[in-house]
């Protein structure tokens, strides 16, 4: 079986590329499914050593919170030929080490992320706000994703539900996933925090001496908030792989009971 490959690509800076690929390889670890493989084609790969790139101090961070090396690869791909060799290798494997690769991309459309687009299995493109949500459809209403499904995600201000209906009509390039990355400020420190699975044990120790119903608990519980919805935003992704979409239901008005004595006219007739 070949890996299924994941795309993050948004021609905006900011949009949440790579705070997702963190947030989202994380949980697949605690999972203790089959370790994802996260390749990094951003242009700072590019330009800097594996170890000193925002996914490479990430991953340092994530052995020191107690991850096995075995459990988390990341490798840089800073040309087309390295990403393809990357790609090829798992695939040809008989038994792949890996179920899931997770490619971020930079803030361009420039070849390599084309490239990790039309190899890939679904393109998520994030986004913090309407604006960004508007932009980053248009730019890839504009390429050739090779027929890929795309999907976009709503990350920070953007999860606000008074804002689905306008977010779901700026986003025109595929569908919209139902479960966001919500704002967190433990997410946006994420690259120097490491596992969440870590990070939500020392929010927890930190707040260990105040009661349970305790107002200043409200970070464990806000973290316990984003968590999950991160699992379920996993979920999704997983089914979209697999042909399937979550829809909003539909409230249905709940009929009124009829009286005893027009029941019984209802039976007579």
């Amino acid at each position: 079986m070949k890996p299924q490959i994941i795309t993050f690509l948004a021609p905006k800076g900011g949009a949440g590329r790579t705070t997702a690929v963190m947030a989202l390889a994380s949980v697949l670890i605690e999972r203790k499914e089959s370790p994802p493989l996260v390749i990094d084609a951003t242009p700072e790969a590019r330009r800097e050593r594996a170890t000193n790139t925002t996914l490479g101090r990430w991953r340092r961070q994530m052995l020191q919170c107690g991850v096995p090396p075995g459990k988390l690869t990341v490798r840089s791909a800073a040309s087309d030929e390295g990403l393809t060799d990357i790609i090829d290798k798992e695939g040809e494997q008989r038994f792949p080490n890996f179920t899931t690769i997770l490619i971020d991309t930079g803030g361009r459309l420039d070849d390599l992320a084309l490239n990790s687009a039309a190899r890939s299995d679904l393109i998520i493109a994030p986004f913090t706000d309407l604006l960004t949500a508007h932009r980053v459809s248009e730019a890839l209403d504009e390429v050739d994703l090779c027929g890929t499904p795309v999907y976009g995600l709503r990350c920070g201000d953007a999860c606000d539900e008074a804002e689905h209906d306008a977010v779901s009509a700026a986003f025109t390039a595929g569908r919209l996933l139902m479960h966001g990355l919500p704002s967190s400020p433990l997410l946006a420190d994420i690259s120097d925090g490491g596992h969440l699975l870590s990070m939500y044990i020392a929010l927890t120790c930190d707040y260990a001496h105040y009661p349970l119903g305790d107002p200043a608990r409200a970070p464990i519980k806000g973290f316990i908030k984003v968590r999950s919805e991160i699992d379920l935003l996993l979920d999704e992704i997983y089914l979209a792989l697999d042909g399937f979409e979550l829809r909003r239901r539909t409230p249905v008005p709940r009929r009124k009971l009829l009286p005893l004595h027009k029941l019984a006219e209802l039976l007579q007739t």
